[in-house]
């Protein structure tokens, strides 16, 4: 996959931007605020629908416009592809593929494949699990459409729990038992897909894993990832017993909390670094090396399942990296098909010297190097 041309209208501080972009690392140079992320993040909405800064529209709508417009045009192989995503406000947002209208994330998903790295990642290593967990769930919803329905699915039987939850706290004991098992029936149907899927890929991409962050590391520290499940399971022939007798064991402690205690949505994965938790003793530029490895063995694995390269999309990399590791970075990234890369360090082009084509951005306006 590789994306031959951005046109961005009125997005953040960005005007009017239309690129156009060869099948390699593409390096963005600017201050802080000169718009670089906002480019990346607009090429990321496009693609899948979603900011990965987590913004609104409102907030991504530049100041004093009526709309924005994004447009991306992306090569697979002699195919072609445009996906477009606008925003009026007051209106319903616009998603179209080859200028058909859209009406869901998972057919952007399955047309196209991402990986973003963006210095909030580091919350992969020093974050709370949901914010593990979101990461994993959208390589393999990006992987699988199949995942991708299983997981909206489970979402919304845990949305419908929690409130029928808080609705028995008021009615007192002894109701709602039929309506409970009838949701207990589809966390465990969907939620037993979702833990063999997240178990098989934790395994799949483990090699992917040590031998990146070898690379960054220049062979200096082990790493690993252990993925732990809140269905305690030895394997996945047990996971749907295991899953009944959890849920029957916290029934009571449920009812008291009006809320799902068991299930994929309470998993983790623990990441170990020289076989320590990373999240007690890593620095921040071996949590940085860390969470970049973790993306690129999703890289890895998304290329081995679609059979086609993701776009990289890597927002200030090289930040808290010594030179080392930095320079280990530049090599890796060009190994890894077409790449976005944004930096404030000038001397960054010259480390990637003819390996790369080099953008300019200064008040929302791109120019060519």
């Amino acid at each position: 996959m590789q994306i031959e041309r951005i046109q961005i209208e009125n997005f953040r501080n960005l005007h009017e931007v239309k690129l156009d972009l060869p099948a390699r690392v593409n390096l963005f140079l600017g201050d802080n605020g000169s718009g670089k992320t906002s480019l990346l993040e607009a090429v990321h909405l496009a693609l899948t629908s979603r900011s990965q800064r987590r913004a609104t529209q409102d907030i991504m709508l530049r100041k004093g416009a009526e709309y924005f417009r994004v447009g991306i045009d992306v090569a697979f192989g002699a195919t072609r592809a445009r996906a477009e995503y606008g925003f009026v406000p007051g209106r319903t947002r616009t998603l179209k593929v080859n200028n058909e209208p859209v009406r869901s994330q998972a057919t952007l998903l399955e047309e196209f494949a991402v990986v973003s790295f963006a210095p909030e990642d580091l919350q992969l290593v020093f974050g709370s699990p949901s914010a593990r967990r979101s990461a994993m769930d959208f390589v393999l919803c990006t992987a699988s459409p199949s995942y991708l329905a299983a997981l909206t699915h489970y979402e919304r039987a845990v949305m419908q729990k929690n409130k029928l939850l808080k609705d028995l706290q008021r009615s007192g004991p002894g109701v709602g038992g039929p309506q409970l098992l009838g949701f207990n029936t589809q966390l465990i149907e969907k939620g037993v897909q979702l833990i063999k899927t997240r178990r098989a890929y934790t395994l799949q991409t483990a090699d992917d894993l040590r031998a990146i962050y070898a690379r960054l590391s220049d062979h200096g520290e082990t790493v690993a990832m252990r993925y732990e499940p809140s269905i305690a399971s030895a394997n996945d022939s047990e996971l749907e017993d295991a899953f009944q007798q959890a849920l029957t064991a916290n029934e009571e402690k449920e009812r008291i909390l009006a809320m799902s205690l068991v299930g994929p949505h309470r998993d983790d994965w623990e990441i170990f670094l020289a076989g320590r938790p990373a999240r007690q003793y890593a620095s921040q530029g071996q949590a940085r090396s860390l969470a970049v490895a973790i993306k690129l063995a999703g890289f890895r694995y998304l290329e081995r399942i679609r059979s086609d390269a993701p776009v990289l999309l890597f927002d200030e990399i090289f930040g808290e990296l010594d030179p080392g590791r930095g320079h280990r970075l530049l090599e890796l990234v060009g190994d890894f098909a077409q790449a976005l890369i944004t930096s404030v360090q000038p001397a960054t082009a010259e480390q990637l010297g003819k390996d790369a084509d080099c953008f300019v951005i200064k008040n929302g306006a791109v120019t060519r190097r």
